[in-house]
């Protein structure tokens, strides 16, 4: 039966409704925290779930949990092989025009660089669904323009989606970090 959190069962995996803010699995960033989407979901569902792929804490999504082990190795590879798509909604400061793909390299992380460390390979489809302009002055700028995306990721680096957008100029409206 459908819930707030599990939005829809089968006999080998859950589809789960993220909320932002809750980490999906316990870290050494936040250690000791109790409350977890993969706690929850475990409450929940009476089974042994397993984390098929991540969201970060801030983000709000669907995301998968296998059931079986056998569940987890598919889905996990439908992952890694690009049979399955992940799709994100944004908002981003500025006007998006149409759709197109950013092609950029991206360096590891800070937390992760080492000297010499390679840029790797990161591609991601984006294409605007809607504008919209707030009669704020920002900056030199008499109004605030904001545009919805829909971004979809075709590798997967840690941070693509914010790293990518800031380098095409709009950036993620609340990212503290790239934004």
């Amino acid at each position: 039966m459908p819930s707030e959190l599990i939005i829809h069962r089968e006999a080998s995996f859950l589809a789960v409704n993220k909320p932002a803010g809750i980490p999906v699995h316990g870290s050494r960033i936040l250690p000791g925290r109790p409350e977890t989407l993969l706690s929850l979901v475990r409450q929940e569902s009476g089974t042994i779930a397993h984390v098929v792929h991540r969201l970060d804490r801030p983000v709000s999504g669907v995301m998968l949990f296998a059931l079986e082990k056998t569940a987890l190795t598919e889905l996990g590879r439908s992952f890694e092989r690009r049979r399955a798509r992940k799709t994100y909604l944004a908002v981003v400061r500025g006007w998006v025009d149409g759709s197109g793909l950013i092609d950029h390299s991206l360096p590891p992380p800070r937390d992760e660089r080492q000297a010499g460390s390679p840029r790797r390979e990161a591609a991601t489809r984006y294409r605007s669904i809607a504008t919209a302009e707030v009669p704020v002055p920002v900056s030199r700028y008499p109004a605030a323009r904001y545009s919805l995306v829909a971004l979809e990721p075709l590798t997967g680096r840690r941070h693509q989606l914010r790293r990518h957008m800031k380098h095409f100029s709009h950036h993620l409206v609340g990212d503290t970090s790239y934004g």
